[in-house]
């Protein structure tokens, strides 16, 4: 664990976090403590997708006062051995984008959590959205969300939730 004042998260400190974060090996995990029972621990997969699949992804786990929350940027799913490394716990929250959501190896990676809530997330506005990933995320909604105890899409500007 390295000791940090990154609960005041200046930029600089955020840098150094990310400088940190990218020798990590994939599979490995750092874990830094950012203020008293807040501890920030990055956790390094490939990148999702063909053509981003030889740069590396930091799913970002993160622990206040015990309760887990869970980031998982754009890092792949197809390969569960990656995420060994937390497989042990028990998020309260786990961040997705809508194709790690869609893809049956993304939910049988969610199941294995099993968290309370799963939030979609890394969603265009709409009016910026040239790939139809909020049509996806609605897809996902409708189809998906009876397999979890709660799914939410955070999409919408300023949009808060509850965790």
């Amino acid at each position: 664990v390295l000791h940090g004042t990154l609960g005041v998260a200046h930029g600089a400190d955020l840098l150094a976090l990310a400088a940190a974060g990218a020798d990590l090996h994939r599979g490995q995990r750092r874990t830094y403590l950012l203020a008293p029972e807040v501890y920030l621990t990055a956790l390094s997969t490939p990148h999702e997708g063909e053509m981003f699949a030889h740069l590396d992804c930091l799913c970002l786990l993160l622990t206040v006062h015990g309760q887990h929350y869970l980031i998982t940027g754009d890092c792949d799913w197809n390969d569960p051995s990656y995420y060994d490394a937390i497989a042990d716990i028990r998020p309260r929250a786990v961040f997705v984008n809508p194709l790690f959501f869609y893809d049956p190896a993304g939910r049988a990676l969610l199941s294995r959590w099993t968290p309370p809530q799963v939030v979609l997330y890394h969603i265009p506005f709409a009016g910026e959205d040239s790939i139809s990933l909020r049509t996806l995320t609605r897809q996902c909604l409708t189809k998906y969300s009876r397999d979890f105890e709660s799914v939410q899409a955070l999409w919408e500007p300023e949009q808060r939730i509850e965790l």
